[in-house]
């Protein structure tokens, strides 16, 4: 039901960094964006399925909360 999921961490990421997500694309082959469906991939030789509608927050940055 959901296409978007957020992680919300303490993990102060370097160099003042607030999160992390995949970017989507606007090129026809490459992959991510909003409520793109899950694919197959290959990952160190086992094939999983990928979602790249993911993201990271941090409430910590440079050890400050």
């Amino acid at each position: 039901e959901y296409c978007l999921s957020y992680l919300f961490t303490a993990r102060d990421f370097g160099d003042g960094t607030l999160g992390l997500a995949w970017m989507g694309s606007i090129l026809p082959n490459n992959r991510g964006g909003i409520c793109e469906k899950s694919a197959k991939d290959i990952y160190e030789g086992q094939r999983v399925i990928k979602t790249l509608n993911t993201g990271m927050i941090t409430v910590i940055n440079h050890n400050t909360r």
